[in-house]
């Protein structure tokens, strides 16, 4: 038999565990910087965006309990922008949701 563990992602570790190892070492790192690009360029931030369409239910997940910056991940992933111009932080955290609602991602 072929050794599977070359090159394989172990099951222990599943996407919904890595995002959220992810998003405690960026929120840890990155919460007392006022500078949202910084935060957007944060290394756990950057490998969140690399789990693709896998971090979409995740993230729009995270803005339901935990809202936080996900808006440009949501935008790059989905190549979709639900937030009307000028919202406020609050209304687009809602705008989100609700196209994660109607898109089917959460519930």
């Amino acid at each position: 038999p072929r050794d599977r563990s070359i090159g394989i992602i172990p099951n222990s570790v599943s996407t919904k565990d890595k995002f959220s190892e992810l998003v405690k070492k960026w929120q840890k790192e990155t919460s007392m910087s006022s500078v949202t690009i910084r935060r957007y360029a944060h290394p756990a931030y950057q490998e969140i965006l690399l789990m693709r369409e896998e971090a979409v239910p995740l993230m729009l997940g995270e803005l339901q309990t935990n809202p936080d910056r996900w808006f440009m991940a949501l935008q790059l992933i989905t190549k979709a922008n639900p937030v009307p111009a000028g919202a406020s932080f609050n209304q687009a955290v809602e705008a989100w949701v609700n196209w994660g609602k109607q898109v089917g991602h959460i519930t």
